[in-house]
């Protein structure tokens, strides 16, 4: 009766569900245990939920960004403010002359 159908094509493979798939099993793979080492209890176990894992991995990058802006921040000002502080001694000494 239907002798005219054609197969369907096979649906265009999609990027997107392969890297979601690629990022499913990265999240798989979070150790809680070596993000926070000097843990004593097993953190895989006292947080099993995937969410809470890719949260906490987030949070400890997060963390690690912020310290890494902060060092570079303090190292780009610490020259300048000892140049100010410099000045200031030198400009406190010359009023102390006169």
């Amino acid at each position: 009766m239907n002798e005219n159908i054609e197969p369907q094509a096979a649906p265009a493979p999609n990027c997107e569900a392969d890297e979601k798939s690629t990022a499913q099993v990265e999240e798989l793979e979070i150790d809680l245990n070596h993000l926070f080492p000097g843990e004593e209890t097993d953190l895989n176990v006292l947080f099993p939920d995937e969410d809470i894992k890719r949260l906490l991995k987030n949070i400890s990058k997060n963390k690690k960004d912020l310290h890494a802006i902060k060092e570079r921040i303090s190292d780009e000002n610490v020259p300048a403010s000892d140049a100010e502080e410099n000045e200031a001694s030198t400009g406190e000494a010359s009023e102390n002359t006169d």
